[in-house]
């Protein structure tokens, strides 16, 4: 029986290296097709149901938390919160591209006469089931609403320190400019 060690000299001989070339590209092969036999579909799907948050609910979170922020500052008392916003939330799809470029030459006797390339992209999105089995493209990135200014209704905002307070957080959470806050007073109670 022969060793390892000798079974590897003989194959480094120049008449067996295109032998060894040749088992080693089937191993290869063979161990990319053996690594795509333990992958689960189902667990490659996404749920993009459950992913995309439409506008108008992540506008009513937002004034939710924010209210809850705002009613926790010295000062301020039952308060009301809206937000407006520049745009709707944007999705961004995931997708391949494919291209293919072909070149043409003519000639002319020994020089080249013509050159021509011709290429071209093919743009497919990546399709995935949901939960409910629907086929959806999958979403690579969510962009949320732009947030274009808020208006709050409360209590205590008679006072100028309880709006520069308010002003303060709103600008510092929203990433908005002062001048995109209006505060107003509650109705008071009769």
């Amino acid at each position: 029986m022969i060793g390892m060690s000798e079974f590897f000299k003989s194959m480094l001989k120049e008449e067996n290296r295109l032998k060894m070339i040749f088992l080693l590209g089937i191993s290869g092969i063979i161990l990319i097709f053996i690594s795509g036999l333990g992958t689960d579909k189902n667990a490659d799907v996404v749920k993009t149901a459950e992913c995309a948050v439409n506008s108008s609910e992540y506008i009513r979170e937002m004034e939710l938390k924010l209210k809850d922020v705002l009613q926790g500052i010295d000062g301020v008392g039952n308060a009301q919160v809206m937000l407006t916003v520049d745009q709707s939330a944007e999705y961004i799809f995931a997708s391949e591209d494919k291209t293919n470029s072909d070149r043409y030459q003519d000639f002319d006797g020994e020089h080249t006469k013509k050159v021509q390339t011709r290429t071209t992209t093919e743009n497919n999105y990546i399709l995935v089931d949901d939960v409910n089995g629907n086929t959806k493209p999958l979403i690579k990135t969510q962009i949320e609403p732009v947030i274009k200014g808020v208006v709050v209704v409360c209590q205590g905002a008679e006072s100028p320190v309880v709006c520069v307070r308010i002003t303060d957080a709103l600008t510092t959470v929203l990433g908005i400019g002062a001048d995109k806050v209006c505060i107003v007073p509650a109705k008071s109670e009769r």
